[in-house]
């Protein structure tokens, strides 16, 4: 990415309009400041942490900025709680000397911005501020160019697929379904990784052979050769999909589709596993699903083979049986 995109939709909104939130039990430090910086921010202000919280819950700000040593939560557990509410936000501790240490472990594990020292002029304060404005806004123009690019990869994708084979359409949907429910029945975080790696699981498969697919797809047993293509061609999709920001998981998911997991690997507790190994194992099932529905088998019929199966997770299997059924 290059500066001009990402500086360019910076500049367009004024200072003015950034929202400051200022955390502090000193009522006259914070009048103060609001004073003498209200015709360039706008600020509002906390005397408390739990007071910060509530307005974080209502209010989306550009800044933060806590005082260290307040009573009852102190500025680094405020800090933590405002970044998992607002964790675009820039975050900033204000610290008297004697707890400096304190607060520079704190700044250093806590992901907070800048470390100010009281007391403090208007003037530093002033440039601090504009300095967290700033790095706002570079945050949320990259976050949005990214997602603007995540967002359209996948829909060009997905649109050559549908054009592609209809069949390897069909496939992904009944893939995205499946698996989107099993995440959703595990609890698992990130489930957006796991529903677009099932979305484009078929996309590997865009330059196989027409007949090979029509085999694959109807279920019809393939031989040796025939899967070794089936799996370079994921590997292909693999790497055609690393070349997309933020998609790194979702491909590695995608070139696992015909791994052979170990006993050792299924036996691992499934909140232990990593979340790529995770995601193709549930593809994996829900693809076998799907090929032994399509030679006809009743689901009963099919779910019972798969229990069986040493190339599969009987527990994943079990977890396809509730949701599948909906």
């Amino acid at each position: 990415m290059s500066d001009p995109v990402l500086t360019a939709p910076i500049s367009m909104a004024p200072i003015s309009s950034a929202q400051i939130l200022m955390v502090d039990d000193d009522p006259n430090l914070l009048s103060a400041m609001q004073r003498a910086l209200r015709k360039e921010f706008q600020i509002t202000a906390a005397g408390s942490g739990q007071e910060g919280i509530d307005l974080l819950k209502s209010t989306n700000f550009s800044v933060v900025v806590s005082d260290f040593r307040m009573s009852g939560m102190d500025g680094v557990a405020f800090l933590t709680a405002a970044r998992k509410l607002q964790p675009h936000a820039t975050r900033m501790l204000l610290t008297g000397y004697a707890d400096l240490a304190t607060a520079i472990k704190a700044v250093n594990e806590g992901h907070i911005f800048r470390l100010l020292t009281k007391p403090i002029s208007t003037d530093d304060m002033r440039q601090a501020l504009l300095n967290g404005v700033e790095q706002n806004r570079l945050l949320t123009a990259e976050r949005e160019l990214l997602s603007k690019t995540l967002l359209g990869s996948i829909s060009v994708l997905f649109e050559l697929l549908t054009r592609s084979s209809s069949a390897a359409v069909n496939r992904s949907m009944r893939l995205q379904m499946l698996v989107n429910r099993m995440a959703a029945y595990l609890q698992l975080t990130d489930l957006w990784q796991y529903e677009v790696a099932a979305m484009l699981s078929q996309v590997g498969y865009l330059l196989a052979p027409k007949d090979l697919l029509r085999k694959f797809y109807a279920g019809r047993e393939l031989s040796h050769s025939e899967q070794e293509q089936l799996g370079d061609f994921l590997l292909s999709g693999r790497d055609l999909l690393m070349q997309i920001p933020r998609l790194e998981t979702v491909a590695e998911m995608i070139g696992r589709q015909r791994w052979t997991f170990s006993l050792h690997a299924f036996s691992t507790d499934i909140a232990q596993r990593d979340t790529v190994n995770l995601g193709a194992q549930m593809m994996q099932t829900a693809n076998e699903y799907e090929t032994r529905l399509a030679r006809g088998e009743t689901h009963e019929e099919a779910i019972q083979k798969m229990l069986f199966a040493v190339t599969l997770d009987s527990r994943l299997v079990q977890i396809l049986d509730k949701v599948a059924r909906k």
